[in-house]
Protein backbone atom coordinates (compact mmCIF):
# COMPACT_ATOMS: atom_id res chain seq x y z
CA UNK A 1 0.00 0.00 0.00
CA UNK A 2 1.42 3.21 -0.86
CA UNK A 3 0.57 6.55 0.89
CA UNK A 4 0.51 9.73 -0.72
CA UNK A 5 1.80 12.48 1.90
CA UNK A 6 1.13 15.85 0.92
CA UNK A 7 1.63 18.88 3.52
CA UNK A 8 0.97 22.52 4.19
CA UNK A 9 3.65 24.49 5.01
CA UNK A 10 3.07 27.76 7.06
CA UNK A 11 6.43 29.80 7.64
CA UNK A 12 4.86 32.66 10.05
CA UNK A 13 8.38 34.35 10.88
CA UNK A 14 7.54 34.27 14.52
CA UNK A 15 11.03 33.27 15.80
CA UNK A 16 13.49 35.27 13.17
CA UNK A 17 16.50 36.59 14.84
CA UNK A 18 15.26 35.33 18.60
CA UNK A 19 18.43 33.45 18.72
CA UNK A 20 20.38 36.81 18.12
CA UNK A 21 23.33 37.68 20.62
CA UNK A 22 22.66 34.17 22.65
CA UNK A 23 25.05 31.86 23.59
CA UNK A 24 25.65 28.67 20.92
CA UNK A 25 25.04 24.74 21.82
CA UNK A 26 28.15 22.81 22.43
CA UNK A 27 28.41 20.63 19.04
CA UNK A 28 29.35 17.82 20.78
CA UNK A 29 25.92 17.71 22.53
CA UNK A 30 23.28 15.73 20.60
CA UNK A 31 20.00 17.80 19.79
CA UNK A 32 16.65 16.92 21.69
CA UNK A 33 13.46 17.54 19.79
CA UNK A 34 10.48 17.02 22.13
CA UNK A 35 6.96 15.84 20.52
CA UNK A 36 3.81 15.12 21.61
CA UNK A 37 0.82 12.59 20.19
CA UNK A 38 -2.32 13.28 20.79
CA UNK A 39 -4.11 10.37 19.96
CA UNK A 40 -8.22 10.50 19.42
CA UNK A 41 -9.56 6.92 20.58
CA UNK A 42 -12.54 8.32 19.32
CA UNK A 43 -14.35 10.34 16.15
CA UNK A 44 -17.68 11.72 16.33
CA UNK A 45 -17.00 14.02 13.43
CA UNK A 46 -20.07 16.16 12.01
CA UNK A 47 -18.57 18.46 9.61
CA UNK A 48 -20.67 20.06 6.14
CA UNK A 49 -20.20 18.94 3.28
CA UNK A 50 -19.13 15.72 4.44
CA UNK A 51 -21.31 12.81 6.03
CA UNK A 52 -20.85 12.06 9.42
CA UNK A 53 -18.43 9.74 10.97
CA UNK A 54 -18.26 7.14 13.85
CA UNK A 55 -15.11 5.58 14.32
CA UNK A 56 -13.34 4.11 17.20
CA UNK A 57 -10.03 2.82 17.19
CA UNK A 58 -8.84 -0.41 18.78
CA UNK A 59 -6.45 -0.96 21.26
CA UNK A 60 -3.91 -2.61 18.45
CA UNK A 61 -4.47 0.52 16.64
CA UNK A 62 -3.41 2.71 19.63
CA UNK A 63 -0.48 0.27 20.69
CA UNK A 64 1.78 0.21 16.93
CA UNK A 65 0.80 4.16 16.57
CA UNK A 66 2.45 4.50 19.90
CA UNK A 67 5.36 2.20 19.23
CA UNK A 68 5.89 3.79 15.82
CA UNK A 69 5.96 7.72 17.63
CA UNK A 70 8.25 6.83 20.51
CA UNK A 71 10.15 4.23 19.90
CA UNK A 72 10.41 3.65 15.64
CA UNK A 73 10.92 7.57 15.06
CA UNK A 74 13.23 7.46 17.44
CA UNK A 75 15.14 5.16 15.88
CA UNK A 76 15.33 6.48 12.68
CA UNK A 77 16.02 9.44 13.66
CA UNK A 78 19.44 8.50 15.85
CA UNK A 79 20.27 6.09 13.22
CA UNK A 80 20.02 8.89 10.07
CA UNK A 81 22.18 11.41 12.28
CA UNK A 82 24.67 9.18 14.04
CA UNK A 83 23.29 9.94 17.41
CA UNK A 84 23.24 14.23 16.77
CA UNK A 85 19.54 14.30 16.91
CA UNK A 86 17.61 12.61 19.32
CA UNK A 87 13.46 11.81 19.22
CA UNK A 88 11.56 11.83 22.60
CA UNK A 89 8.03 11.53 21.64
CA UNK A 90 5.27 11.29 24.46
CA UNK A 91 2.07 9.62 23.09
CA UNK A 92 -1.45 10.67 25.36
CA UNK A 93 -4.43 8.51 24.35
CA UNK A 94 -7.61 10.70 24.27
CA UNK A 95 -10.94 9.89 25.07
CA UNK A 96 -12.49 13.01 24.69
CA UNK A 97 -14.00 12.77 21.13
CA UNK A 98 -13.01 14.48 18.13
CA UNK A 99 -16.43 16.19 16.46
CA UNK A 100 -15.04 18.80 13.93
CA UNK A 101 -12.57 18.97 11.07
CA UNK A 102 -12.34 21.71 9.27
CA UNK A 103 -14.57 22.38 6.28
CA UNK A 104 -12.87 22.60 3.37
CA UNK A 105 -14.40 20.86 0.64
CA UNK A 106 -10.93 18.95 -0.95
CA UNK A 107 -9.39 18.10 2.36
CA UNK A 108 -10.71 17.41 5.98
CA UNK A 109 -7.86 18.58 8.76
CA UNK A 110 -7.69 18.92 11.51
CA UNK A 111 -5.59 22.06 13.51
CA UNK A 112 -5.79 22.97 16.81
CA UNK A 113 -8.78 24.97 16.37
CA UNK A 114 -10.12 21.34 16.70
CA UNK A 115 -9.01 19.89 20.21
CA UNK A 116 -8.06 23.50 21.45
CA UNK A 117 -8.89 22.60 25.20
CA UNK A 118 -5.91 19.67 25.07
CA UNK A 119 -3.56 21.54 23.38
CA UNK A 120 -3.99 24.29 26.47
CA UNK A 121 -4.04 20.98 29.30
CA UNK A 122 -1.03 19.00 27.83
CA UNK A 123 0.87 21.48 25.30
CA UNK A 124 1.64 24.50 27.22
CA UNK A 125 3.76 27.21 25.72
CA UNK A 126 7.22 26.10 25.45
CA UNK A 127 7.43 21.85 25.64
CA UNK A 128 7.04 20.67 22.84
CA UNK A 129 8.88 21.65 19.31
CA UNK A 130 6.13 19.53 17.57
CA UNK A 131 2.24 18.85 18.54
CA UNK A 132 0.64 15.92 16.02
CA UNK A 133 -2.85 14.14 16.45
CA UNK A 134 -3.82 10.90 15.26
CA UNK A 135 -7.30 10.42 14.23
CA UNK A 136 -9.48 7.73 12.21
CA UNK A 137 -11.44 9.27 9.44
CA UNK A 138 -12.99 6.54 8.17
CA UNK A 139 -17.07 5.77 9.22
CA UNK A 140 -16.74 2.04 10.91
CA UNK A 141 -20.21 1.30 9.87
CA UNK A 142 -20.37 2.73 6.01
CA UNK A 143 -16.48 2.67 5.38
CA UNK A 144 -17.41 6.58 4.14
CA UNK A 145 -13.34 8.45 4.14
CA UNK A 146 -13.06 11.72 4.98
CA UNK A 147 -10.82 13.40 1.96
CA UNK A 148 -7.50 13.86 3.37
CA UNK A 149 -3.77 13.58 3.05
CA UNK A 150 -2.30 11.41 5.57
CA UNK A 151 -0.59 14.33 6.93
CA UNK A 152 -0.65 18.19 7.11
CA UNK A 153 1.66 20.63 8.72
CA UNK A 154 2.04 24.08 9.69
CA UNK A 155 5.15 25.63 11.33
CA UNK A 156 5.60 26.79 14.71
CA UNK A 157 2.61 29.23 15.16
CA UNK A 158 0.30 30.86 18.41
CA UNK A 159 -2.56 28.60 17.89
CA UNK A 160 -0.42 25.24 18.67
CA UNK A 161 1.65 27.31 21.62
CA UNK A 162 4.15 28.38 19.25
CA UNK A 163 4.83 24.73 18.13
CA UNK A 164 4.87 23.39 15.36
CA UNK A 165 1.19 21.23 14.29
CA UNK A 166 0.45 18.07 12.41
CA UNK A 167 -2.56 15.95 11.74
CA UNK A 168 -2.03 12.75 10.95
CA UNK A 169 -4.98 10.28 9.19
CA UNK A 170 -5.79 6.31 10.74
CA UNK A 171 -3.79 3.96 8.94
CA UNK A 172 -4.43 -0.03 9.47
CA UNK A 173 -2.16 -1.43 12.08
CA UNK A 174 -0.72 -3.86 9.75
CA UNK A 175 1.61 -0.64 7.76
CA UNK A 176 2.67 0.63 11.07
CA UNK A 177 6.11 -1.45 11.55
CA UNK A 178 9.96 0.56 12.29
CA UNK A 179 10.70 -0.20 8.17
CA UNK A 180 7.57 0.62 6.91
CA UNK A 181 6.89 3.86 4.50
CA UNK A 182 4.01 4.40 6.41
CA UNK A 183 6.11 4.91 9.90
CA UNK A 184 8.22 8.17 7.63
CA UNK A 185 5.36 10.41 8.07
CA UNK A 186 6.03 11.42 12.15
CA UNK A 187 9.27 12.44 10.61
CA UNK A 188 8.27 13.87 7.28
CA UNK A 189 6.15 16.14 9.13
CA UNK A 190 8.83 17.01 11.71
CA UNK A 191 11.25 17.88 9.09
CA UNK A 192 8.21 20.04 7.83
CA UNK A 193 8.03 22.44 11.45
CA UNK A 194 11.62 22.19 11.18
CA UNK A 195 12.02 23.44 7.68
CA UNK A 196 9.46 26.05 8.42
CA UNK A 197 11.27 27.46 11.67
CA UNK A 198 14.85 26.90 10.74
CA UNK A 199 14.41 28.99 7.28
CA UNK A 200 13.38 31.57 8.98
CA UNK A 201 16.55 31.96 10.75
CA UNK A 202 18.42 31.73 7.39
CA UNK A 203 19.81 28.18 7.01
CA UNK A 204 19.75 27.56 3.74
CA UNK A 205 17.54 24.86 2.67
CA UNK A 206 17.39 22.73 -0.88
CA UNK A 207 15.31 24.06 -4.05
CA UNK A 208 11.95 23.03 -3.37
CA UNK A 209 12.35 22.49 0.17
CA UNK A 210 11.48 18.47 1.64
CA UNK A 211 9.45 18.13 -1.08
CA UNK A 212 12.56 18.25 -3.79
CA UNK A 213 13.69 14.86 -3.23
CA UNK A 214 12.41 13.77 -6.88
CA UNK A 215 14.39 16.29 -8.57
CA UNK A 216 16.94 14.86 -7.07
CA UNK A 217 16.95 11.16 -8.28
CA UNK A 218 15.63 10.09 -4.49
CA UNK A 219 12.66 8.23 -4.08
CA UNK A 220 10.09 8.03 -1.14
CA UNK A 221 9.89 4.39 -2.21
CA UNK A 222 11.97 2.38 -0.23
CA UNK A 223 14.45 5.85 -0.26
CA UNK A 224 13.21 8.10 1.81
CA UNK A 225 15.71 7.17 4.73
CA UNK A 226 18.57 8.70 1.95
CA UNK A 227 16.72 11.78 1.44
CA UNK A 228 15.66 12.45 5.24
CA UNK A 229 19.46 11.70 6.37
CA UNK A 230 20.96 13.82 4.02
CA UNK A 231 18.01 16.93 4.60
CA UNK A 232 19.06 16.30 8.55
CA UNK A 233 22.43 16.36 8.20
CA UNK A 234 22.56 19.04 5.59
CA UNK A 235 24.58 16.96 3.07
CA UNK A 236 22.31 17.76 0.14
CA UNK A 237 24.16 19.07 -2.88
CA UNK A 238 23.26 22.05 -4.42
CA UNK A 239 26.42 23.34 -7.06
CA UNK A 240 28.93 23.78 -5.17
CA UNK A 241 27.47 23.70 -1.73
CA UNK A 242 25.75 21.79 0.67
CA UNK A 243 22.54 22.68 1.97
CA UNK A 244 19.90 21.04 4.09
CA UNK A 245 19.68 21.12 7.95
CA UNK A 246 22.89 20.22 9.44
CA UNK A 247 25.26 21.67 12.49
CA UNK A 248 23.88 25.11 10.84
CA UNK A 249 20.06 24.35 12.24
CA UNK A 250 21.38 22.14 15.58
CA UNK A 251 23.52 25.45 16.46
CA UNK A 252 20.64 27.33 16.72
CA UNK A 253 17.64 27.33 19.31
CA UNK A 254 14.94 24.23 19.56
CA UNK A 255 11.34 25.41 18.48
CA UNK A 256 10.45 25.05 22.46
CA UNK A 257 13.80 27.43 23.45
CA UNK A 258 13.19 29.93 20.53
CA UNK A 259 9.41 30.86 22.28
CA UNK A 260 9.43 35.03 22.20
CA UNK A 261 9.60 36.15 26.24
CA UNK A 262 6.54 36.21 27.33
CA UNK A 263 4.60 34.83 24.61
CA UNK A 264 1.32 34.49 25.18
CA UNK A 265 -1.82 32.95 23.14
CA UNK A 266 -3.41 36.21 23.11
CA UNK A 267 -6.55 35.87 22.04
CA UNK A 268 -8.42 32.87 23.44
CA UNK A 269 -8.88 29.92 20.71
CA UNK A 270 -12.22 28.59 21.09
CA UNK A 271 -13.41 24.91 19.80
CA UNK A 272 -14.88 24.71 16.56
CA UNK A 273 -18.80 23.97 17.41
CA UNK A 274 -19.71 20.89 14.89
CA UNK A 275 -21.08 22.02 12.10
CA UNK A 276 -24.41 20.96 10.74
CA UNK A 277 -23.74 17.59 8.56
CA UNK A 278 -25.23 17.37 5.03
CA UNK A 279 -27.57 14.48 5.97
CA UNK A 280 -27.31 11.79 9.03
CA UNK A 281 -26.20 8.37 7.86
CA UNK A 282 -28.49 6.26 9.75
CA UNK A 283 -31.26 6.37 7.44
CA UNK A 284 -28.82 4.57 4.47
CA UNK A 285 -28.34 1.64 6.50
CA UNK A 286 -31.04 -0.37 5.40
CA UNK A 287 -32.73 -0.74 2.12
CA UNK A 288 -35.80 1.21 2.74
CA UNK A 289 -34.14 4.37 1.97
CA UNK A 290 -33.67 3.44 -2.17
CA UNK A 291 -36.83 1.52 -2.09
CA UNK A 292 -38.91 3.98 -0.77
CA UNK A 293 -37.25 7.02 -2.70
CA UNK A 294 -38.14 5.21 -5.99
CA UNK A 295 -36.91 8.33 -7.49
CA UNK A 296 -33.76 8.22 -6.63
CA UNK A 297 -31.58 7.64 -9.51
CA UNK A 298 -29.82 4.81 -9.79
CA UNK A 299 -25.95 5.89 -11.45
CA UNK A 300 -25.05 2.02 -12.24
CA UNK A 301 -26.29 0.40 -15.43
CA UNK A 302 -27.41 -3.45 -15.02
CA UNK A 303 -26.95 -3.52 -11.56
CA UNK A 304 -29.28 -6.27 -11.54
CA UNK A 305 -27.34 -8.07 -14.18
CA UNK A 306 -30.70 -8.71 -16.33
CA UNK A 307 -28.90 -8.15 -19.61
CA UNK A 308 -27.08 -10.87 -20.72
CA UNK A 309 -24.35 -9.17 -22.50
CA UNK A 310 -23.22 -7.74 -18.96
CA UNK A 311 -22.18 -4.70 -20.41
CA UNK A 312 -20.87 -2.13 -18.89
CA UNK A 313 -19.01 -4.69 -16.21
CA UNK A 314 -15.28 -5.33 -16.80
CA UNK A 315 -13.85 -8.38 -15.07
CA UNK A 316 -10.00 -8.42 -13.28
CA UNK A 317 -8.63 -11.45 -11.46
CA UNK A 318 -5.67 -12.44 -9.56
CA UNK A 319 -5.50 -15.86 -11.10
CA UNK A 320 -5.05 -16.15 -14.59
CA UNK A 321 -5.99 -19.79 -14.58
CA UNK A 322 -8.88 -19.32 -12.80
CA UNK A 323 -11.48 -20.64 -15.86
CA UNK A 324 -14.93 -19.21 -14.66
CA UNK A 325 -14.10 -16.25 -11.96
CA UNK A 326 -17.67 -15.05 -13.10
CA UNK A 327 -21.26 -15.97 -14.95
CA UNK A 328 -24.32 -14.46 -14.76
CA UNK A 329 -26.47 -16.55 -12.68
CA UNK A 330 -29.86 -16.98 -13.17
CA UNK A 331 -30.54 -19.66 -10.47
CA UNK A 332 -30.18 -17.79 -8.08
CA UNK A 333 -30.93 -14.12 -7.26
CA UNK A 334 -32.48 -11.62 -5.07
CA UNK A 335 -35.21 -10.14 -7.48
CA UNK A 336 -36.06 -10.04 -11.37
CA UNK A 337 -33.95 -13.14 -12.79
CA UNK A 338 -30.72 -13.13 -12.46
CA UNK A 339 -27.56 -12.17 -10.37
CA UNK A 340 -23.86 -11.65 -10.61
CA UNK A 341 -21.82 -15.19 -9.68
CA UNK A 342 -18.17 -14.67 -8.84
CA UNK A 343 -16.47 -18.02 -7.79
CA UNK A 344 -12.45 -18.90 -6.39
CA UNK A 345 -11.87 -22.54 -6.33
CA UNK A 346 -7.89 -21.78 -5.36
CA UNK A 347 -7.11 -18.73 -3.27
CA UNK A 348 -8.24 -15.19 -5.97
CA UNK A 349 -8.79 -11.98 -6.12
CA UNK A 350 -12.29 -11.32 -8.01
CA UNK A 351 -13.32 -7.80 -9.32
CA UNK A 352 -16.73 -7.26 -11.30
CA UNK A 353 -15.73 -3.45 -12.02
CA UNK A 354 -18.12 -0.50 -13.76
CA UNK A 355 -17.20 3.16 -13.74
CA UNK A 356 -20.01 5.80 -13.16
CA UNK A 357 -19.96 9.64 -13.58
CA UNK A 358 -20.28 11.35 -10.50
CA UNK A 359 -20.57 15.21 -9.45
CA UNK A 360 -17.71 17.03 -7.62
CA UNK A 361 -17.37 17.32 -4.26
CA UNK A 362 -20.91 14.98 -3.33
CA UNK A 363 -21.56 12.57 -1.04
CA UNK A 364 -22.97 9.12 -2.55
CA UNK A 365 -24.16 5.37 -1.50
CA UNK A 366 -23.28 2.16 -3.03
CA UNK A 367 -25.55 -0.56 -1.90
CA UNK A 368 -26.97 -4.04 -2.71
CA UNK A 369 -27.33 -7.70 -1.78
CA UNK A 370 -24.89 -10.28 -1.24
CA UNK A 371 -25.22 -14.35 -0.81
CA UNK A 372 -22.41 -15.72 -0.17
CA UNK A 373 -21.13 -19.79 -0.42
CA UNK A 374 -17.81 -21.19 1.63
CA UNK A 375 -16.23 -17.42 1.49
CA UNK A 376 -12.97 -17.37 3.10
CA UNK A 377 -10.09 -15.51 3.78
CA UNK A 378 -7.13 -17.63 2.68
CA UNK A 379 -4.49 -15.15 2.42
CA UNK A 380 -3.06 -14.45 6.09
CA UNK A 381 -3.39 -10.98 7.43
CA UNK A 382 -6.34 -10.31 4.88
CA UNK A 383 -9.94 -9.02 6.39
CA UNK A 384 -11.86 -9.01 3.35
CA UNK A 385 -14.21 -11.67 1.80
CA UNK A 386 -17.18 -10.77 -0.47
CA UNK A 387 -18.06 -7.20 -0.22
CA UNK A 388 -18.64 -4.00 -2.28
CA UNK A 389 -15.79 -1.28 -2.56
CA UNK A 390 -14.94 1.64 -3.88
CA UNK A 391 -11.67 2.68 -6.17
CA UNK A 392 -10.85 5.12 -3.60
CA UNK A 393 -10.30 2.86 -0.83
CA UNK A 394 -13.87 2.44 0.65
CA UNK A 395 -15.27 -0.92 1.56
CA UNK A 396 -18.48 -2.29 2.75
CA UNK A 397 -18.90 -4.78 5.50
CA UNK A 398 -17.28 -7.82 4.34
CA UNK A 399 -18.77 -11.19 4.08
CA UNK A 400 -17.47 -14.84 4.96
CA UNK A 401 -18.83 -17.80 4.87
CA UNK A 402 -22.30 -18.43 4.08
CA UNK A 403 -24.99 -16.26 4.34
CA UNK A 404 -28.34 -15.89 2.83
CA UNK A 405 -28.82 -12.30 0.76
CA UNK A 406 -27.74 -9.79 3.20
CA UNK A 407 -28.22 -6.02 2.42
CA UNK A 408 -24.66 -4.06 2.43
CA UNK A 409 -23.64 -0.33 1.70
CA UNK A 410 -20.41 1.74 1.05
CA UNK A 411 -20.60 5.39 1.04
CA UNK A 412 -18.09 7.85 -0.53
CA UNK A 413 -17.19 11.65 -0.99
CA UNK A 414 -16.24 12.10 -4.70
CA UNK A 415 -13.91 15.04 -3.62
CA UNK A 416 -12.75 16.62 -7.47
CA UNK A 417 -13.60 13.27 -9.00
CA UNK A 418 -15.72 13.68 -12.39
CA UNK A 419 -15.46 9.75 -12.87
CA UNK A 420 -15.60 6.62 -9.85
CA UNK A 421 -15.42 3.26 -10.06
CA UNK A 422 -17.44 0.13 -8.09
CA UNK A 423 -16.59 -2.75 -7.26
CA UNK A 424 -18.19 -6.15 -6.34
CA UNK A 425 -15.88 -7.85 -5.39
CA UNK A 426 -14.57 -11.60 -3.78
CA UNK A 427 -11.00 -11.21 -1.69
CA UNK A 428 -8.84 -8.01 -1.72
CA UNK A 429 -5.41 -6.56 -1.96
CA UNK A 430 -3.75 -8.82 0.71
CA UNK A 431 -6.73 -10.86 1.07
CA UNK A 432 -7.15 -13.27 -1.35
CA UNK A 433 -10.03 -15.90 -1.00
CA UNK A 434 -11.96 -18.95 -1.78
CA UNK A 435 -15.52 -19.87 -2.13
CA UNK A 436 -18.47 -18.05 -4.18
CA UNK A 437 -20.42 -14.86 -4.11
CA UNK A 438 -23.49 -13.70 -5.81
CA UNK A 439 -24.67 -9.83 -6.04
CA UNK A 440 -28.12 -8.49 -7.26
CA UNK A 441 -29.72 -5.05 -7.02
CA UNK A 442 -26.73 -3.10 -7.17
CA UNK A 443 -27.47 0.27 -6.95
CA UNK A 444 -25.48 3.73 -6.70
CA UNK A 445 -27.19 7.23 -5.73
CA UNK A 446 -26.67 10.43 -5.06
CA UNK A 447 -27.13 11.25 -1.25
CA UNK A 448 -27.15 14.01 1.59
CA UNK A 449 -30.37 15.79 0.92
CA UNK A 450 -30.47 16.19 -3.15
CA UNK A 451 -33.24 13.61 -4.54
Amino acid sequence: MQIIVACIIVSLGLFAGSAAGRAHRDTQSPIVFKTLLIIKRHSQIERAPFLPVRAEMTETDIQVVTDTFEKHTAYWVDTLTNGRVKWEGTAIVSDVPLRTVNGEKACAACGPQNYATEVDRLAPIGKYDGIFVYFKHIDDRTGYTLPRAFGLSVGPNPDANYAGQTCINWAPASLWTRDSETTEIFLHECLHHLEAFCGSKGVRLPRGGLHGNIERGYKYNGGWKNWYGDFLNGTISEGEEKVGLGERAWLLETIREAVPKGAARGKKLLPVKPGRTADTTEQYLTPAYVDEHTILKNLLINGGFEDARDVPWELTTFRSDNREPTAIDRTSFRTGAASRRLAAQEQDDIRSRQTIEVEPYCNYLFCGWVRTENVRVEETGGTFGAHLAVSSGERSISLEGNHDWTYVVVMFYSADRTQVEVIARLGGHGSTSTGVAWFDDLKVVKVGGVR
